[in-house]
């Protein structure tokens, strides 16, 4: 009797040795990331219940929102359309719009140059550093709650071939390149461009970003160093790649300007918004954000500076300064092979 005690003793403890070794084999393996979800697309019967859970004068603003913001999954036909104005109260002719062009992708808008702007949506941010970003700046500081309305950003950084056809001249260093962002363009050069830009007879009207504007369009939702993370290599951005950010390796440096959209795209879309070139904003350069405004507008008090804002970093740059939060400034009327821009298009 004991002997099968005994076997039986030895079977259990087996057993409980390789119990605790499977389990400590599951401990050392590395733990798999989840990858981000992507927001499901909105279905047509989605939208359907949506409007019939409306009454009549409700608004129908935050159904828009949800389609730019997640897309939908079905084409705008004739008889979906008429669907659509037949649920509930009705489709809006805003909402028709938000469908027709937010199926499968980015809501982007192009005008007759070919010039693209990407659907940026409304929302809020924390705009600046936190005080332990590694390489951030004083002047990216005090980090500040800021809140933007919706507008569409150039997808790209305005090139060469565009400022030609607007200006008919090419001002850049880097020439021989149609597709490169233009650059050796003041802030005033910018407005001129914008002036002729406006009398095409276009349907929009353009502007340069707001500050705030421009980093919550780099930022797109994230609160990293990058909109990638907490760091970069020029096999992500245009920089120099001798001094990447965070843990990344040291790569290739250019030392020039590179084809827009060369490099991956943020969560919304935009291309470059790291490095390539500095890019001009609307706002005058003031040395910190103390009293800055908080609702997305430029920030214009002519008292302080003439100088006006850049963003972005460039192709001379290190890692750390082309950050989502890094700022620069330079005279209106200064020009350099490393600042640029990209416009906003407003609605006429």
């Amino acid at each position: 009797m004991w002997k099968k005690s005994l076997v039986m003793g030895i079977v259990l403890a087996l057993f409980l040795l390789l119990g605790i070794g499977f389990a400590l084999s599951q401990a050392r393996r590395k733990p798999v990331r989840k990858p981000t979800p992507v927001p499901e697309a909105i279905s047509k019967s989605t939208l359907v219940k949506a409007l019939k859970e409306l009454r009549r004068g409700d608004s129908q603003d935050f159904i828009v929102e949800k389609i730019r913001l997640r897309r939908v999954n079905f084409k705008l036909t004739k008889m979906v359309e008429r669907e659509l104005r037949k649920a509930g109260p009705g489709a809006t002719d805003e909402l028709i719009n938000a469908v027709r062009d937010n199926y499968g992708g980015h809501n982007i808008r192009a005008n007759r140059l070919g010039m693209e702007f990407v659907y940026v949506p409304a929302g809020s941010f924390m705009m600046g550093s936190p005080a332990l970003e590694v390489g951030g700046f004083v002047d990216e500081s005090p980090q500040h709650q800021v809140t933007v309305q919706s507008f569409y950003m150039g997808k790209n950084e305005v090139t060469q071939a565009q400022w030609q056809t607007v200006m008919g001249t090419i001002p850049s260093q880097f020439k021989g390149c149609d597709n490169c962002p233009v650059e050796q363009v003041s802030w005033n050069d910018v407005q001129e461009f914008i002036h002729k830009l406006d009398a095409m007879d276009d349907e929009y009207t353009y502007r340069l970003p707001t500050e705030a504007e421009w980093e919550y369009t780099a930022r797109a939702g994230t609160t990293t160093a990058f909109a990638f993370g907490d760091s970069l290599s020029s096999r992500q951005a245009n920089f120099d790649g001798y001094y990447p950010y965070g843990a990344a390796a040291k790569r290739v440096r250019r030392q020039k300007t590179t084809p827009v959209g060369s490099f991956q795209p943020n969560a919304w879309g935009l291309y470059d918004m790291h490095g390539n070139v500095w890019e001009w904003c609307e706002d005058i350069w003031h040395s910190n954000y103390d009293g800055a405004p908080s609702d997305g507008s430029a920030w214009l008090d002519a008292s302080i500076s003439t100088a006006r804002v850049r963003r972005g970093g460039s192709w001379t740059n290190y890692g750390n300064a082309v950050r989502s939060a890094i700022r620069s400034w330079d005279a209106p009327y200064a020009t350099t092979p490393y600042t640029g821009f990209r416009l906003v298009a407003v609605t006429r």
